[in-house]
C-alpha cells in the first residue's frame, strides 16, 4: 500500500486536495457566518461596506495570484511523471467482502461520517422547518423558487450547449488546439467565485459604457446600466464558473464514443451536421444528462457571485438562507435549505441510477 498504491495514486490524491482546497477559498458562506476572516469576505466588506471597487479589485488580484500559485505548486509535486497501465488489459476492480471486526469498524465509520455529514443535520433542518414552515411557505417563497430553478436552467442549458459545440470541435481538430481550449475552458472552476463576480462585473460596466450613446438614441438617458443590471450578467458568471462540470462529463463521453461511429456515417453519405444529430447526440444521451444534473445542482446552490451580480429584489434560495442566518434567523432558513437539499439528493440519485443503468 505504502510502496506501490500511494505513489500510483498521488495523481488523483493530489486532484481531490487541490479541488477541496479551491472550494474553501471560494466559500463565503460559512466563513462569513462564523466570523472568519477570508480574502473572500474581506472583497465582500469592502465591496458592500465601504463601496471601494478599486480595493475589491485589488483583493481579488491577490487572491487570482494564490489561485495560480497552487496550479504551479500541484506540477512542481507531480514533477512531470506519468502514471499509465503497463499492459492493454485492465481488469475491474472486485469488491471484498468484509467479516468480522472489519465488517463492523467499516460500518461504524461510514455510518459516522454520513450521521455527522447529513443524517443529524438533516433531522434538525426538519424539526425547525415544523416550527416555522406556516411563516416561511408563502406566495414570496414560491418566487425564490422560480427565481432558483429560473436562472439554473437558462445558465445549465448555455453551459450544455456551450460543452457540446466546443467538445465536438475539439474532437474534430488536432490533439494541440483540444488541449488549450479545454484547459481554458475548465480553469473557471477553479477561480474562486468573489474573482470571476468581480471581473464579469467590470466587463459589463465596461460594456454599457461602450454601449451608452446606444441607450441614449433609444431614450433611456445618458449613462444608465443596463447589462449591468440584468440577469444576464449572472448567467455569463454561471457559465464562466461552472463551464467545467460541464464540459467535463460532454469531453468524457466523446472519448469513450470514439470517431468509429462518426466516420461510417461520413462513409455512408451522411453530412456532419446530420451525424451529429443522428449519431453523435443519441450515443450522448448518457453524457448530456449527468453533465446537466450535476451543473444544475452547481448553480442552484451557488451564492458568493449571485449575492454580488444579482439584480435589486432578485434573490433565490441561497441567498435567501444566507439571508436568514445573517439576521440569526436560522430557524427560518431550514426551509430554504431543505429545498436545496432535496433538488441535490434527487439529482444524485437520479445520476447513479443513470450510471448503473449504462453499466448494463
Amino acid at each position: 500500500f505504502f510502496r506501490i498504491v500511494l505513489p500510483i495514486a498521488q495523481p488523483a490524491i493530489i486532484g481531490s486536495l487541490m479541488l477541496v482546497i479551491f472550494e474553501v477559498i471560494s466559500d463565503y458562506g460559512v466563513t462569513s457566518y462564523f466570523g472568519i476572516q477570508t480574502i473572500s469576505t474581506a472583497i465582500f466588506q469592502t465591496w458592500f461596506g465601504m463601496y471601494d471597487v478599486d480595493s475589491a479589485l485589488r483583493l481579488a488580484a491577490w487572491m487570482m495570484a494564490g489561485v495560480i500559485g497552487l496550479f504551479i505548486i500541484e506540477r512542481w509535486l507531480r514533477n512531470r511523471r506519468r502514471y499509465s497501465a503497463s499492459t492493454s488489459k485492465a481488469s475491474p476492480l472486485v469488491p471484498k467482502q468484509l467479516k468480522g471486526i472489519s465488517a463492523f469498524i467499516a460500518v461504524l465509520f461510514c455510518a459516522t461520517v454520513f450521521a455527522f455529514s447529513f443524517l443529524i443535520p438533516v433531522v434538525q433542518l426538519l424539526v425547525w422547518s415544523i416550527w416555522t414552515y406556516q411563516d416561511v411557505l408563502t406566495v414570496a417563497f414560491v418566487e425564490l423558487t422560480y427565481n432558483t430553478l429560473l436562472v439554473a436552467l437558462i445558465a445549465t442549458a448555455c453551459i450544455m450547449f456551450l460543452s457540446v459545440v466546443v467538445a465536438n470541435v475539439c474532437r474534430i481538430q488536432g490533439k494541440a488546439f483540444s488541449s488549450v481550449l479545454s484547459k481554458v475552458i475548465a480553469s473557471g472552476y477553479s477561480i474562486p467565485g468573489a474573482i470571476i463576480a468581480i471581473g464579469v462585473l467590470t466587463f459589463f460596466i465596461f460594456l454599457d459604457e461602450i454601449l451608452a450613446p446606444f441607450y441614449s438614441w433609444i431614450g433611456m438617458g445618458e449613462a444608465p446600466l443596463v447589462l449591468s443590471m440584468s440577469l444576464v450578467m449572472v448567467v455569463v458568471a454561471y457559465v464562466v464558473r461552472f463551464m467545467a462540470t460541464g464540459y467535463n462529463a460532454v469531453e468524457a463521453g466523446f472519448e469513450k464514443m470514439g470517431t468509429t461511429y462518426m466516420e461510417a456515417s461520413r462513409m455512408l453519405g451522411y453530412g456532419m451536421t446530420r451525424t451529429f444529430f443522428k449519431v453523435d447526440i443519441p450515443l450522448m444521451r448518457g453524457a448530456l444528462v449527468s453533465g446537466t444534473i450535476l451543473t444544475f445542482v452547481e448553480i442552484m446552490k451557488e451564492l458568493p457571485m449571485t449575492l454580488l451580480l444579482r439584480p435589486f429584489n432578485f434573490e433565490t434560495l441561497a441567498t435567501k438562507t444566507y439571508q436568514y442566518a445573517s439576521d440569526e434567523r436560522v430557524i427560518e432558513a431550514s426551509i430554504p435549505s431543505l429545498f436545496i437539499i432535496a433538488v441535490s439528493v434527487c439529482s444524485v440519485l437520479l445520476f447513479y441510477k443513470l450510471g448503473r443503468r449504462l453499466e448494463k
